[in-house]
């Protein structure tokens, strides 16, 4: 099979990544795959449909205000990826996330008639009028109309979203495969404008062979505490929880505090031991951070179905997670704890936490980690290609 993966970028968060292990990954089975990005990365070598920069990125900046970060359909890209497909002769061409002022939402649909198109959906942005992730909102279910949330990513310039929510749900078609990542948003897509569509669930997987399973030895006086910040301090994120959390435990003096990402420190405690690692860009590297603590926090107000809670289940490491989106098709009393984003759950937990606690997690993520591993998610990827092509 000839399969075209299609992403916003090359590199990034867990969307960027699923695209791009599926990319190396489904080659294991005989396919010849290709990678287009929406824009292009700096250090990346694939195809890409427009540039970040010069005359050409601040023509397609203009079109996005123009177009109220909403395009509904872009010639450039009709263009290119039709090339890509008559040039590669492709008989797949899987979306990931679109939503990266590339590409048009009714550009899916066009491709339907050239080959076979998939569309993994990464977040909700395919059934709201603009917004990734719509929080506490149902307004999706009907019409989006005076959105009360313009400025949640992908933001808005005017108040339309009514219309944009219109425009966006008569540009689908049932030709598009759907794939969501959990239960969770399987059901909302359910309950939208691509509910007619064929589609399933196909859970994201970590890569076992980098992020290796660590027997817990706890041979340290404090519980190593690990958490990401966002530099951009996205409200998806929420990193607001934790820092609200740290500064009304108990007992800070048990703790170690571990941040990568953005800089956080004067945000916190001075009681506190804290360790900043910055942005970190190898997996490797990563994997060593997640297995050298104790505990990984992720307080985010909206998920999917998280890497990151892969990655540090992967190595043993428990994780404590907002229970929200698809964090309960992960997260469980054995592996971990689920927290409540309404009170004080986050704070008393970890109040609560113990060194037996955390190697009673580890000893059961020992028998059952190998159920995360990425080649289940390539198998059934196979299986749904080969099923198309029948």
């Amino acid at each position: 099979m000839n399969i075209l993966y299609i992403n916003t970028n090359l590199y990034g968060g867990g969307a960027e990544k699923i695209a791009r292990v599926l990319f190396k990954g489904m080659q294991q089975y005989g396919n010849n795959t290709y990678f287009m990005e929406g824009k292009h990365t700096k250090g990346s070598d694939v195809p890409y449909v427009y540039p970040q920069k010069g005359l050409l990125g601040c023509l397609n900046t203009i079109v996005k205000v123009l177009t109220n970060n909403a395009r509904i359909r872009d010639y450039r890209a009709r263009y290119l990826i039709r090339k890509m497909i008559k040039d590669y002769d492709i008989d797949i061409v899987h979306f990931h996330n679109i939503h990266g002022n590339y590409i048009g939402v009714s550009d899916l649909a066009y491709f339907t008639k050239y080959c076979h198109v998939v569309w993994t959906l990464h977040d909700q942005w395919a059934i709201t009028a603009h917004c990734a992730y719509s929080i506490e909102c149902e307004k999706w279910k009907t019409d989006c109309a005076k959105c009360p949330h313009r400025n949640l990513y992908p933001k808005v310039f005017f108040s339309d979203s009514k219309k944009m929510f219109e425009r966006k749900m008569q540009s689908y078609s049932s030709e598009i495969f759907i794939i969501t990542p959990s239960k969770w948003l399987y059901e909302l897509v359910n309950q939208s404008a691509l509910q007619n569509n064929r589609k399933m669930i196909i859970n994201n997987g970590v890569d076992l062979n980098c992020f290796k399973f660590i027997k817990k030895e706890l041979d340290h006086n404090k519980i190593r505490i690990l958490f990401g910040s966002n530099s951009n301090r996205s409200s998806y994120k929420n990193i607001g929880t934790v820092i609200h959390a740290l500064h009304n435990l108990k007992n800070k003096a048990k703790f170690e505090i571990h941040i990568f990402g953005g800089p956080l420190v004067d945000s916190l405690p001075k009681e506190y031991e804290i360790i900043e690692h910055g942005k970190i860009n190898d997996e490797n590297e990563m994997a060593s951070l997640y297995a050298a603590s104790d505990v990984f926090i992720l307080p985010s107000a909206a998920e999917n179905y998280s890497c990151a809670i892969l990655e540090s289940l992967s190595c043993g490491t428990p994780v404590m997670a907002s229970d929200v989106g698809g964090n309960s098709e992960i997260v469980n009393e054995h592996n971990g704890w689920l927290f409540s984003l309404n009170n004080d759950d986050l704070c008393s937990m970890l109040d609560e936490l113990s060194f037996q606690d955390i190697l009673d997690k580890n000893s059961y993520i020992s028998r059952t980690y190998q159920i995360l591993d990425q080649n289940k998610m390539f198998e059934m990827h196979e299986q749904l290609y080969s099923s198309l092509l029948c």
